[in-house]
């Protein structure tokens, strides 16, 4: 005899997907961890050249500079690894 089976597409079931389609298709990039930092490296922006090779002046006559980057060497206490990242400011 067959065995009776409920629907798939009942009103709960089809909330639940939709929650988890939701959650899932989410750009979630950012986590919470501790961490114990090791090293910070400072790297001074480089100056911005034009395509002759020369220096972009800003209307004051400073040479424009890229943003200023930051190593970031760190301890996972969780795990023990040890990564690095770089954070542009």
């Amino acid at each position: 005899m067959a065995k009776v089976t409920e629907a798939l597409n009942t009103n709960e079931n089809i909330k639940a997907m939709a929650k988890f389609y939701e959650i899932a298709s989410q750009n979630i990039n950012s986590f919470k961890q501790k961490i114990r930092v090791l090293k910070i490296n400072k790297v001074d922006g480089k100056v911005k050249l034009d395509k002759d090779k020369q220096p972009i002046l800003d209307e004051f006559g400073q040479p424009e500079k890229w943003d200023d980057r930051y190593f970031l060497t760190y301890q996972s206490l969780s795990g023990g690894n040890e990564h690095s990242i770089s954070i542009n400011v």
